[in-house]
């Protein structure tokens, strides 16, 4: 048996389609199987104790009820356990979820300690990956080894470029669009003796006028700005091809669904939206999405936020969906059904769905009653997701910042400045790490090359383990070769 350890019940559907997409096309007889839920166990689970070949995904929490319920048993047959998502034995701060037994990272280490010790008992094999775990490897290395001082394996590649900028909101409802960095290096340069970023200006139209939004707080004003670019930018480009638009906010899901609804509604009834939704014309998908909706309209009612946005094109996500339905929307988002999508992180935790540009309206939560900035590991997992293979060869993510409107308040005006500071402090924290990388890389023995060019035999010198090594470069061929 291979466990499969997912963070989220949205990843364990994924890798559960996945992989058994994998095994049919190999003809195998081997089971395919998710778990997710809470921590309870079964006899709806008893199979776990037949000898099949099986590949189990399964959350942290059921993966921690099965050892508790069956024990020797079922670990066992284990001979491969997979981490998904390791940083996130990393402790995230929230020292509620500590005191009350809910903390996810200590669950995973805990997990961990009992699951990797039985393994390395019984001399079985364990992978940890993790895509965002700079400056923590060595140590995850060392936790899902066992061994002190073990050293990961790592690669820099990405198969798409990774753009990252911000979305300004301007006070007479139209936008600009700035890009800071590309695959985490700085994109400014100096223009008249100032440093500048390559813009978009009024890439879309003003957005129609939503006058019950001015008054409010500065974050909360730019949601008529959020939603008319998300639409805008999910509509079909020249060739008809739909963009998928995923909008990641960390708490309160519900007061943007429903100040969408509001906008959609009511105060842009009268406006002609973009064509960002078509209704599925083939039958296969036609089959999915009437699924969809009946799925919605059972488990959250025809009423429902969730539902009544989701016939308009807008699929809602969030972790208290049902597991079923959250396959179905996961399916429709993989087929192109619906292209806009507002989520919480369960979308943004290791899912790998084909977003081509992420919006991000804020950079804070609230913990424990404290106001937080995301951190920079959750913020490069969040921007991670956009761009996939096969679907494109750039991902854009936008940071929604406001502007300074006339006649605001001071509390409005010490509200902007706040959150344009947290964005900025955020990409200059990326753009300092990739030059320590690139620093680190560049002097490194086992990666330097010094092209010396003589008048005849042009030979270029290198060191690498220790050792001189001697070649002739390419004809024409100048500089460093790195």
């Amino acid at each position: 048996m291979i466990i499969y350890l997912v963070p989220s019940k949205a990843l364990a559907s994924e890798v559960e389609a996945h992989i058994a997409k994998i095994v049919n096309r190999l003809g195998v007889q081997i089971v395919v199987s998710s778990l997710y839920g809470g921590t309870d166990w079964g006899p709806t689970d008893a199979w776990l104790s037949s000898n099949e070949k099986t590949v189990l995904i399964c959350t942290y929490e059921k993966a921690e009820a099965l050892i508790r319920f069956l024990g020797p048993m079922f670990l066992n047959r284990v001979s491969l356990v997979i981490i998904d998502e390791a940083h996130s034995v990393q402790f995230d701060d929230n020292w509620q979820n500590l005191y009350q037994a809910e903390s996810r990272p200590l669950r995973l280490e805990v997990l961990g300690s009992r699951l990797l010790r039985q393994l390395h008992e019984n001399n079985r094999q364990v992978l940890a990956l993790s895509a965002v775990a700079s400056g923590l490897e060595d140590a995850l290395a060392s936790w899902a080894s066992g061994i002190s001082n073990t050293k990961p394996t790592e690669t820099t590649y990405r198969s798409t470029r990774q753009l990252v900028g911000r979305l300004e909101c301007l006070p007479n409802r139209k936008f600009e669009i700035y890009f800071d960095l590309l695959d985490g290096e700085s994109l400014q340069f100096q223009d008249g003796g100032k440093s500048s970023s390559p813009f978009i200006l009024n890439p879309f139209p003003p957005h129609p006028p939503a006058p019950q939004w001015l008054n409010k707080s500065a974050e909360i004003r730019i949601r008529p700005h959020l939603l008319w670019a998300a639409m805008q930018l999910a509509s079909p480009d020249s060739d008809g091809n739909l963009r998928s638009v995923l909008i990641s906010v960390s708490q309160n899901i519900g007061g943007f669904a429903e100040d969408f609804l509001r906008l959609l509604e009511s105060t842009w009834q009268t406006v002609t939206l973009p064509k960002f939704f078509t209704e599925p014309t083939a039958p296969q998908k036609i089959s999915i999405w009437q699924q969809c909706l009946k799925s919605c309209a059972d488990y959250f009612t025809k009423d429902s936020r969730e539902y009544r946005l989701l016939q308009k094109g807008i699929i809602v996500h969030h972790g208290k969906m049902p597991g079923l339905l959250a396959r179905l929307l996961v399916q429709c988002i993989q087929e192109k059904i619906a292209s806009l999508v507002l989520a919480t992180s369960t979308l943004s935790e290791g899912v790998n769905l084909p977003f081509g540009t992420i919006l991000i309206p804020t950079l804070r939560r609230y913990q424990d009653n404290t106001e937080q900035t995301v951190g920079i590991r959750e913020f490069n997992n969040l921007i991670g997701r956009a761009g996939r293979p096969g679907f494109g060869t750039e991902g854009r993510s936008l940071v929604l910042l406001p502007e300074k409107a006339h006649g605001d308040s001071g509390q409005v005006i010490r509200q902007v400045n706040k959150v344009r500071k947290r964005y900025f402090d955020l990409i200059t924290q990326i753009r300092d790490k990739k030059k320590d990388m690139l620093k680190a890389t560049s002097t490194s023995s086992k990666k330097f090359w010094h092209v010396e060019y003589l008048p005849e035999t042009h030979t270029v010198e290198g060191d690498v383990h220790g050792q001189k090594v001697h070649r002739r470069p390419d004809p024409g061929r100048k500089g460093d070769i790195s």
